[in-house]
């Protein structure tokens, strides 16, 4: 008779989409605030014309370990 193993159940990461006003642009540290939620931008994410006061939809996904929300693209709004 043989026993199943239990496969590890592996979530997929929390999704996010969030628009609103851009209310602090750190470019050194690559996070915003938008919506009073830190977001930090991914490597190679496009951000021209990224400043306090535009408007925009960030997508990305939260991080597994440090929970933080990663963006993987910023459009206008």
């Amino acid at each position: 008779m043989t026993a199943s193993v239990p496969f590890p159940f592996i979530p997929e990461p929390l999704r996010f989409s969030l628009t609103g006003t851009v209310a602090t642009w750190d470019a050194l540290g690559s996070w915003l605030r938008i919506v009073e939620r830190n977001l930090w931008v991914a490597p190679g994410v496009e951000i021209a014309g990224l400043e306090p006061g535009a408007t925009v939809t960030a997508t990305g996904y939260q991080e597994d370990l440090t929970a933080r929300w990663i963006v993987t693209q910023i459009t206008p709004a």
